[in-house]
């Protein structure tokens, strides 16, 4: 990532794997948000806007435990589409990769 500035995904509400992108982000980005969130610029913001909302969330353990489970439990779907698009996919990997995503599920 050298040499890239980090950016935070924005959610679309289009396709179920964009949550799970978003998310990811987020937590990758999780201290930097907190950080910013409890930032002295951020405490001058009018209560009870869009702001202060996204600042609570921000810093509420219950959130980030919640964003944390999601990735968890949407990460194994995610990465089966990914192993199953492209240009050729193989029939044979159908099998293999529903049978790891079944594990999963049960």
């Amino acid at each position: 990532m050298a040499g890239k500035r980090p950016v935070i995904e924005v959610n679309v509400p289009m396709c179920w794997a964009t949550n799970f992108f978003v998310l990811n982000s987020q937590l990758t980005s999780r201290q930097a948000l907190q950080m910013a969130a409890g930032s002295e610029e951020w405490g001058k913001l009018p209560t009870g806007g869009k702001a202060s909302i996204v600042r609570n969330l921000l810093l509420s353990v219950d959130y980030w435990a919640h964003a944390d489970r999601l990735v968890s439990l949407l990460r194994p779907f995610s990465d089966a589409v990914h192993h199953l698009e492209g240009d050729k996919p193989h029939l044979a990997e159908c099998h293999v990769v529903l049978l790891e995503l079944r594990k999963h599920v049960v």
